[in-house]
């Protein structure tokens, strides 16, 4: 399998879904520019979790503290590189139960990226358990994220409006990062 690299640009390596991928290292914090006219014949990006459907230009807020919570470590190794190249601070847990304890053992995020399902304590309870805490958690605005039919609806229950569907593009992320960063809404129902 041949695996291009974006030009102009030095490849950061690394494995998602069980396939190699090769990133772009991004210029400048807080900024992220794509061309896939600008790439090798037969490149690859984030394979089975982006992908480029035109040119896109987004800008993230400035530095953000961010939480993931996944099981899916290739998912938290992922996002985590891109965020920290972009210049955020990320700590990750893999689940629901880990999520909380390191939300209490540093600052509050300024935003959280939930997994619907996973071991031990699933998103919607993690932000059940930050509701029930009544420290501020309840305010943190959460993207639900996971490939299941019944996202929307999950959501809706937890009050959140910020859904991220698997697989996704770097794009619609980080486009509803930067929606949830700037709106900085926790959940209705929190």
């Amino acid at each position: 399998m041949k695996h291009g690299v974006w030009s102009s640009v030095r490849p950061l390596g690394g494995v998602v879904c069980g396939q190699r991928i090769d990133r772009p290292r991004f210029f400048a914090p807080a900024h992220l520019s794509l061309d896939p006219e600008s790439r090798d014949q037969g490149s690859r990006s984030l394979t089975s979790l982006t992908s480029l459907a035109g040119r896109a230009t987004l800008t993230v807020a400035s530095m953000a503290h961010l939480l993931l919570v996944d099981d899916d470590n290739d998912i938290v190794e992922a996002f985590g590189d891109l965020l920290r190249e972009e210049g955020h601070e990320v700590h990750s847990a893999s689940t629901g139960e880990e999520g909380l304890v390191v939300l209490r053992a540093s600052p509050l995020p300024d935003a959280m990226v939930l997994d619907v399902d996973m071991p031990v304590l699933g998103g919607p309870g993690m932000a059940h358990k930050m509701l029930l805490h009544d420290a501020g958690e309840e305010n943190v605005p959460i993207i639900l994220m996971s490939a299941r039919q019944d996202l929307p609806q999950i959501a809706r229950e937890m009050g959140t409006s910020y859904v991220l569907k698997k697989p996704t593009t770097i794009d619609t992320f980080l486009t509803l990062l930067d929606r949830a960063l700037r709106e900085r809404r926790g959940p209705s129902s929190a």
